[in-house]
């Protein structure tokens, strides 16, 4: 497999209509990831020697590059195709012999007809330096070259393999080009259609393509315009991608912010390019050019491409509002290690409307481990008697909204501000504080509870856990000299004190119903192990900041560092009558 490939085709029109999606077909089997293509139908064989020539822009060969692109989008949707079109033109002063910069370089050239490599060594060779040098010029490397081999179609008993008596391009209805055209769109996640609607517009401008996208207000309707990329991802994909097909025009890529953009302010444009859904505002602009008397644009409406693998969530047609459902669920963003975070529990919002999912991403994340609370419920206890928010509530709204068992009716209450919004705003500045409260508590309780869950100790199979205390993991910090450990242990309250060691003192901290012990470690270099402790293991675990956030660790301003410590990982021993500490220094 080659990951970029270009894909010169040279057969007559009606050869390569019909012959689209087996020739893509084959052509997934030896790109991988980019396509080029190069379309000069009806190239004379009378010459041995391959050489781009100006072609004619035509309704068939339109109806060719729009069906290119909906068969790729179908047969080979894994391949970024882009069709070349610097060579195309109407316009007998167009400077259609231009150099392409592809980005990636080709890894291998594809033809469709054998004719144009010949038979000798140095046919191939002067192929592929003509090629290159008109596709890639400032590539180093050299592309393989190669015929893409499929199998051509009848039509109505007609033999597609021969050229004879086939219409030239020339003999066509040729399509009218303009100095300076004029398109817009949203243009998020450029896909098919994009490139079919951006196409037209390259071939339709001989000068100039004016490409409005939109941004602001206008995106605020659109399907999941939270998705939607930043305006600048777009307009450089736009940009780039005209740069690339046609080089020999230029991009006048801009923001806009309404359904007119510049066509309501440059009078030299001449010809706008719709789709089957903007056709209403070009008749808009129409309207808004005739009162400021600027020329009448003339029109060009490209169909829609169906979406052939579309689900029943999706539209039909390819669009971006389906790219962005399939993001849903998906990593958008690159993850980044952020190691300056704290090692406690983030706390997360999470939002929505009526059935859109958030008890379900609730079980999701519990069952990952996390703790949720419900802020409906929350809601609900703040109304009870005895809660803060009672009395405030009663005060404010009158004894009415006390029920007999002397609760607050909530049923009551409900009419009472919803009807009125300024007694609805007093609600809430009344009830939301104390959520608000009740809420902080709870993650208070997680953290710790979380504190315990991730900084547990891990117990050999012969160890019995001991239900009164948590023990905690401290990791290494490089503190000389003197440094603390501030290590937090949590006993019943018939617990008893333990002698300290010679690195340890234990400081007894009351907190609610149990005793906080408060280890403060504290050694220079010179400090010496303490064999008899059994109840903590120190081993090393090299990362300051990690440790400093993970343990909650707190330093003064006086502390220094202290290169020789090795630090620790405390693991629980069930014995908590005889609470020992052993620290093991290099």
């Amino acid at each position: 497999m080659f990951s970029t490939g270009l894909l010169i085709l040279t057969r007559p029109l009606p050869i390569l209509r019909d012959s689209l999606s087996p020739m893509l077909t084959e052509v997934a089997k030896i790109v991988a990831t980019t396509l080029y293509v190069h379309i000069q139908p009806n190239t004379t064989r009378d010459s041995q020697v391959f050489t781009v020539t100006r072609t004619p822009y035509t309704k068939e060969l339109r109806t060719l590059i729009t069906q290119l692109y909906t068969s790729s989008a179908s047969v080979c949707n894994h391949l970024d195709v882009n069709i070349l079109l610097g060579h195309i033109s109407n316009n007998s002063c167009f400077p259609w012999d231009v150099n392409y910069m592809l980005k990636p370089s080709c890894d291998i050239i594809l033809f469709d007809d054998d004719h144009w490599l010949g038979k000798e060594e140095t046919t191939r060779t002067n192929l592929l330096g003509h090629v290159s040098r008109k596709f890639q010029h400032d590539c180093q490397c050299t592309p393989a070259i190669d015929v893409v081999s499929f199998n051509l179609h009848q039509r109505n008993g007609e033999d597609l393999s021969t050229q004879d008596n086939v219409q030239t391009t020339e003999s066509l209805p040729l399509i009218s080009s303009f100095a300076n055209t004029v398109l817009g769109g949203t243009f998020d996640h450029i896909h098919t259609g994009h490139k079919i609607l951006l196409s037209e517009g390259c071939l339709l401008a001989d000068k100039r393509l004016t490409v409005g996208v939109t941004d602001g207000d206008m995106n605020n309707k659109k399907t999941l315009s939270e998705l939607i990329q930043p305006i600048q991802p777009r307009l450089e994909s736009v940009r780039n991608f005209i740069q690339e097909v046609r080089p020999n025009i230029c991009a006048d890529v801009v923001p806009i912010y309404d359904a007119f953009g510049p066509t309501i302010t440059d009078s030299d444009l001449q010809c706008i390019v719709l789709s089957q859904e903007t056709k209403k505002g070009g008749q808009m602009v129409k309207d808004e050019r005739q009162k400021k008397g600027f020329p009448v644009l003339e029109e060009f409406v490209i169909e829609l491409v169906e979406d052939k693998q579309h689900n029943q969530y999706e539209e039909n047609k390819i669009s971006s509002s389906s790219y962005r459902k399939r993001l849903l669920g998906t990593l958008i963003n690159t993850l980044k290690i952020k190691e300056d975070l704290l090692a406690v529990p983030y706390v997360i919002g999470l939002t929505g409307g009526i059935a859109s999912g958030k008890s379900a991403v609730c079980k999701r994340l519990e069952a990952l481990g996390a703790g949720t609370i419900d802020c409906d419920k929350l809601g609900h206890e703040v109304y009870r008697k005895g809660r803060p928010a009672y009395r405030r509530l009663v005060d404010v709204f009158g004894e009415s909204i006390v029920d007999e068992n002397m609760e607050i009716n909530r049923k009551v209450l409900g009419p009472i501000v919803f009807s009125d919004q300024e007694k609805l705003k007093m609600l809430n500045s009344i009830v939301w504080p104390e959520i608000s409260k009740l809420a902080e508590e709870k993650i208070q309780q997680f953290r710790k509870g979380m504190f315990r869950y991730n900084i547990s100790l891990m117990f050999s199979s012969s160890d019995t856990a001991c239900p009164s205390c948590t023990a905690v993991q401290i990791q290494h910090v490089p503190h000389v000299q003197q440094f603390r450990y501030s290590v937090s242990f949590m006993y019943s309250s018939s617990d008893t004190t333990y002698p300290s060691c010679s690195a340890v003192q234990i400081q007894r901290v009351l907190h609610v119903q149990q005793f906080r012990y408060s280890m403060s470690l504290m050694y220079s270099s010179s400090d010496t192990a303490c064999p008899s402790c059994i109840a903590v293991q120190i081993q090393h675990v090299p990362h300051i900041k990690q440790f400093r956030h993970s343990m909650f660790l707190m330093y003064n301003s006086s502390d220094t560092a202290c290169p020789s410590c090795t630090a620790v990982q405390t693991q629980h021993v069930p014995h908590v009558q005889q609470f020992k500490l052993y620290i093991s220094l290099k």
